[in-house]
Formats: C-alpha cells, sequence, structure tokens
C-alpha cells in the first residue's frame, strides 16, 4: 500500500519504532532532489513503513533500496511492481 503521510505523521512513526533517518522524510525528499522517485508505503496499523527509492541503471533498468534491510519483503514486492531489477 502506497501511502501519501504528512512529514510529521510519518517522522514520528519512524522514531517510535526506532527506525532510521535513511527512513525519514526528510531522506526521502534528499533523494527525490537528486531526481529519483521514491515511494513511501506500509501499514501504519500492522506497525511497518518504509521507504522504496528507485535507481535508475544502465540500458533502461532500475532497481530499488529499501535503507535498513527489515523491510526486504516490501523491497522485492515494490521491485515487482516496478518490474525492477531485485538486487540483495
Amino acid at each position: 500500500m502506497d501511502l501519501k503521510p504528512d512529514k510529521r505523521t510519518w517522522n514520528d512513526f519512524i522514531l517510535e519504532h526506532k527506525g532510521s533517518f535513511l527512513q525519514s522524510f526528510e531522506w526521502g525528499e534528499f533523494q527525490e532532489s537528486f531526481g529519483r522517485r521514491v515511494f513511501s508505503f506500509g501499514g501504519f496499523d500492522a506497525g511497518y513503513a518504509a521507504q522504496f527509492i528507485e535507481y535508475k541503471l544502465p540500458l533502461g533498468k532500475n532497481t530499488g533500496i529499501v535503507r535498513e534491510g527489515r523491510y526486504s519483503k516490501v523491497k522485492i514486492m515494490k521491485c515487482r511492481e516496478l518490474k525492477s531489477l531485485y538486487l540483495k
């Protein structure tokens, strides 16, 4: 589920669940400033949320990164949805 949370709600959730600054709203904005697409998704009720950052690769391919490895299932699902390469 893609989310469009406000900055405060997102950051409060990440901090409450001992997340890294690499999952902060501001980190997503920083990545977007380089032209990367950032997807924020998860389920606050289920206790998870993650940012998927899409990176362009040569030959028209792309891959994505979800920082802080606890979210590997989310990364796999988003890579499949975007037809991205999955890199461990």
